[in-house]
């Protein structure tokens, strides 16, 4: 584990931050390389439902409203993509090696959230689709299309942000984090901390209790309708892999569908983000974007946003908490026919089959990194506002050592996003989806030195790219499976994100917008 040298309960004077600023810059010139400063400070603010970072700059954010969970980040002293097989392993031992040596300081450097955090989004696949072998050509010019160019060009990217805030029950924090090299001066770098604490402080007190209130349908006029990536690929994809179940190629794949939409204006993200924390409490709602420096020129910003109810991992004290989320049901507006289909679910062959596929081979996996991994309860509902879900807990005890990246690296892809066998999964995935995943069912949060932190799976989300949106939602395919079946799965899974986005009625009885394949 990297060296940390903390002062804690060190007062954010100027001569304090000062020394500590010296400290760095003497261990930077001793190590040849740059060492990061990061200060921690108390604050009595909230943070903001999707503040937002400055256009170009990196940014991220998560809450967990049911869990009193939040936190954002912006900026990026430090980013760097991954890629290939090995890309977990990979930021795992850069980030290690930027926090060599590191030094903290500050009034909240002794709490869970009060230190250097670094913030990441991998990609679903270990190789993204580009362009050329998305099969997006079929739908009209998407493949041209800024939101699919900013998905087919996505890298697996941790970046360690400028500062960020974050609230967990009574805990409030405000990070200031700074790589000092050795020829900094480090009366300059004390200088530029104070000033980021004292204007972040005022900004929070400014925002922080005023979130916005979730948009009208009419605010945000549609310019075209949905139309799907691929035109309509989908029963017949179906249809293949059933076709693999029954040959006993596969137990299981999930498949993945993108609708496309353009808006006459660029979308809301905060009001998305404000819609999805309301409306999703239970939820992760997230927002994930890189910083544009590190993006090549011809691919346009895009941010990923959504509401996610699955967590892949969260590591603390040497253990992990996940979860298996699979099986899915549609609800009713009307009570007593929900209240049936809450019990067909918890019953269902098909859907009780595809959740065991997912709880099982989690167990797997962690046993398979030495965890001792068992699941805590037996399979229950979890409820969310169109759609029911089975969910299964599950803990473990971890080896020594084991980084939250090292948990990813075993779990990802889950057969919750992938499938069973997983190689074969993943062939056939490749094989049928038209439209590149990028960020979506990828793991996505937040981790420190320690390897301690939490990771989401990118699900019930959106890439936007300006006046461009593109909504992505995926089902199981196993045996009882059918079309119809895994169409108004995926449609009913849909709705969290179109919701948001277009402002449409939150009522359980609404419908999405208008779905259309092009021409």
């Amino acid at each position: 584990m990297p060296a940390v040298n903390t002062d804690r309960d060190t007062a954010t004077t100027p001569a304090n931050l000062r020394a500590l600023a010296e400290r760095c810059a003497r261990l930077a010139t001793a190590r040849g390389k740059a060492t990061l400063l990061s200060i921690a400070e108390n604050h009595c603010g909230g943070c903001c439902v999707g503040g937002r970072a400055a256009e170009g700059e990196a940014f991220a954010y998560f809450e967990r409203r049911a869990e009193g969970l939040a936190v954002s980040a912006e900026g990026a002293v430090w980013q760097k993509t991954f890629g290939g097989a090995g890309r977990f392993a990979e930021a795992r031992d850069a980030t290690r090696d930027l926090l060599q040596d590191a030094v903290l300081g500050g009034g909240a450097a002794a709490t869970a959230f009060g230190k250097a955090l670094f913030f990441a989004a991998f990609t679903f696949d270990d190789c993204p689709a580009t362009d050329t072998d998305s099969g997006a050509a079929e739908t009209g010019g998407a493949a041209n299309s800024a939101a699919n160019r900013a998905a087919s060009s996505a890298a697996s990217i941790v970046f360690l942000p400028r500062l960020h805030i974050a609230r967990m029950g009574e805990e409030r924090v405000l990070v200031v984090n700074r790589l000092v090299a050795p020829e900094s001066d480090p009366a300059e770098i004390a200088a530029e901390i104070a000033a980021d604490i004292a204007a972040d402080l005022a900004q929070l007190h400014r925002v922080t209790h005023d979130a916005p209130v979730p948009q009208a349908a009419e605010s945000v006029p549609v310019a075209s309708p949905l139309c799907e990536i691929g035109g309509a690929w989908f029963p017949a994809a179906v249809e293949n892999i059933l076709g693999e179940v029954e040959a006993g190629v596969l137990r299981k794949a999930v498949l993945a569908r993108a609708w496309r939409a353009h808006l006459d204006a660029p979308a809301d993200i905060r009001s998305a983000l404000a819609f999805l924390r309301e409306r999703y409490p239970e939820c992760h709602t997230f927002a994930f974007a890189p910083a544009a420096a590190f993006a090549p020129a011809a691919v346009p910003a895009a941010t990923f946003i959504g509401a996610t109810p699955e967590r892949l991992a969260v590591v603390e004290g040497g253990y992990l908490r996940t979860e298996a989320v699979a099986g899915t049901a549609a609800r009713s507006a009307d009570p007593a026919e929900d209240a049936r289909l809450a019990a067909k679910l918890l019953r269902d062959p098909k859907e009780l089959r595809e959740h065991a596929l997912v709880t099982d081979a989690i167990l797997d996996a962690l046993r398979g990194i030495g965890a001792d991994a068992h699941a805590t309860a037996p399979a229950s509902l979890l409820t969310l506002p169109h759609v029911r879900h089975l969910r299964t807990p599950v803990c473990a005890a971890l080896p020594a050592g084991t980084h939250l990246l090292d948990v990813a690296a075993a779990l990802h892809p889950t057969p919750a996003t992938g499938g069973v066998p997983r190689a074969a999964a993943l062939a056939a995935i490749r094989a049928l989806e038209p439209a590149p995943r990028g960020f979506f069912a990828g793991p996505l949060g937040w981790f420190d030195a320690k390897g301690e932190g939490r990771l989401v799976v990118g699900l019930r989300s959106a890439l936007v790219a300006g006046t461009e949106v593109v909504f992505y939602a995926g089902a199981g395919i196993v045996a009882g499976a059918s079309p119809q079946r895994e169409d108004a799965e995926t449609r009913a899974k849909l709705r969290a994100m179109t919701e948001a986005v277009f402002g449409a009625a939150p009522a359980p009885t609404a419908h999405p917008p208008s779905l259309a394949t092009p021409p």
